[in-house]
């Protein structure tokens, strides 16, 4: 199963690729959702994801990097993601979607599941998501944190 896992605020901003982790807000619990959420699971994620998380993989998570350039042996890398997608899209093991936007794009017609956080308020970025990327899937759930929204989505 194919997930894809985000968060964005008012105006769909995803990130800041001038700030130091990509992250165009720190939100302690939205973090901890995210934790959570991929612990002990596969993440898939860009190269310039990986390199703003410190070129270092993700803490007890099996790591796959999409790149065309990347040589690392700490993490899998792949260089064509639609063709890694293809591969395992009927797989039963759980797969998380991680970001850059231009990764989510690739993605999307492979996930089945969306879990979008909503971070109240409008933050300073440069990486928005393309929020005609719902289009073919429907709310079936939201989750209202103390100081955050957590939207699920399943594709029609």
């Amino acid at each position: 199963m194919i997930k894809m896992i985000l968060a964005i605020d008012e105006s769909n901003l995803l990130g800041d690729s001038n700030s130091s982790n990509g992250l165009a807000w720190h939100h302690k619990e939205d973090l901890k959702h995210f934790k959570e959420t991929t612990l002990n699971k596969t993440v898939i994620y860009g190269r310039k994801t990986f390199e703003l998380l410190g070129k270092k993989p993700l803490p007890k998570r099996e790591n796959i990097v999409v790149s065309k350039t990347l040589k690392d042996e700490q993490i899998e890398v792949v260089n064509d993601l639609t063709t890694f997608l293809n591969t395992i899209k009927d797989y039963e093991k759980e797969y998380y979607i991680c970001g850059g936007a231009s990764i989510y794009e690739q993605a999307i017609d492979y996930v089945d599941e969306i879990i979008l956080s909503k971070i109240p308020g409008k933050h300073h970025g440069d990486v928005y998501f393309n929020n005609h990327l719902l289009d073919d899937f429907k709310l079936v759930k939201e989750e209202k944190r103390d100081d955050f929204t957590i939207e699920f989505y399943e594709r029609k």
